[in-house]
């Protein structure tokens, strides 16, 4: 999502947006939203559009955005954040890649 703003605007937009992550409920969480994608209409209108995909607009559409603030704090930030999963992904990477670099090669069985 960064990659459609331009490098001066980035760590604006990161910042809004962890702030609708790190909000105390979900209805503040999509009220921030709201604001983002106003704010974001001019300058970024297809960054606007794709984020205004996330608000709930009556049904269950949406609702699946901001599920982590359903949860504790406490536990919110193991439940939005992949981070565990991609370090895990980066050691079997790092591991496959230590099979081949060994000097007798890798063995296939």
């Amino acid at each position: 999502m960064l990659d459609k703003v331009r490098g001066m605007d980035k760590a604006w937009v990161k910042g809004r947006l962890d702030d609708i992550f790190l909000a105390p409920d979900k209805e503040t969480g999509f009220a921030r939203l709201q604001q983002l994608v106003a704010d974001l209409a001019d300058r970024y209108p297809g960054l606007a559009d794709f984020l205004s995909e996330w608000i709930p607009s009556g049904e269950a559409e949406g609702e699946d955005t901001l599920s982590c603030l359903n949860f504790p704090p406490q536990h919110r930030r193991r439940i939005r954040t992949t981070n565990g999963l991609e370090r895990w992904l980066a050691g079997l990477a790092v591991d496959g890649l230590a099979r081949w670099l060994r000097p007798e090669g890798y063995v296939r069985g």
